[in-house]
Order: structure tokens, then C-alpha cells, then sequence
């Protein structure tokens, strides 16, 4: 089993010196995007946020913004914790870190989705 490892290895080297442009195409488009992708995707199954503390202003008021709120509120990435009533309340929830991520819907929203 070794010597025929060792010959492998043998043969692999003498092929690498007689074509290492062919030899490195293949590695740099082939075998080192496959093994990375296969590393990344283990390492980021798992980090998968969930639940991400979310707060909102509705400046429109609609019925698509209120559709639109309970999409969000029913995913199960965004928890929304608080309507604010300013862009500084939501600010201040945020750098208090009570808040990670904040949704504002202008006016006109759902005149401007139409």
C-alpha cells in the first residue's frame, strides 16, 4: 500500500514539472473554489441570526404597511420589541443595544409600491 502511494506520488511530481500550468489551472478553478465553498458553508450553517431585536416606525399608516409589519413580525429572523414614534428614539434603542436593527416606512409608502 505504501509503495503504491510512493508511486503515485512520484508520478504526480513528474507530471506537476511537465505541465504546471495545467496543474495550476486546475487547482486555482477547480479544487481550491470547491474545498472554500464547502468550508464557508459549514463554518456559516450555523450562525444563522434569529430573532433580531427589531424596531419600527410606520410614517404611512396603510393597510400595505401594516401587511407589510406583519411579514416581518412573523419571520422568524425579526422580533419587533417597539413601534417608535422618532428616528431618535429608534436611534437611541439601537446604540443602548436593546435594538439591532431598525425599519422605517415613509410616507407614502404604499402609494409609491403602486
Amino acid at each position: 500500500m505504501k509503495s503504491r502511494m510512493k508511486d503515485r506520488a512520484v508520478a504526480f511530481i513528474k507530471f506537476k514539472r511537465k505541465h504546471p500550468r495545467l496543474v495550476m489551472a486546475v487547482l486555482v478553478f477547480l479544487v481550491i473554489p470547491v474545498i472554500a465553498s464547502g468550508v464557508l458553508g459549514y463554518e456559516m450553517k450555523a450562525d444563522v441570526s434569529v430573532t433580531i431585536p427589531t424596531v419600527v416606525i410606520d410614517y404611512d399608516n396603510s393597510g400595505f404597511s401594516e401587511t407589510y409589519l406583519q411579514y416581518i413580525e412573523e419571520s422568524e429572523y425579526f422580533h419587533i420589541i417597539k413601534y417608535a414614534e422618532s428616528q431618535e428614539q429608534m436611534e437611541d434603542l439601537i446604540y443602548r443595544g436593546q435594538a439591532y436593527a431598525g425599519v422605517i416606512i415613509p410616507e407614502d409608502f404604499e402609494k409609491d409600491m403602486l
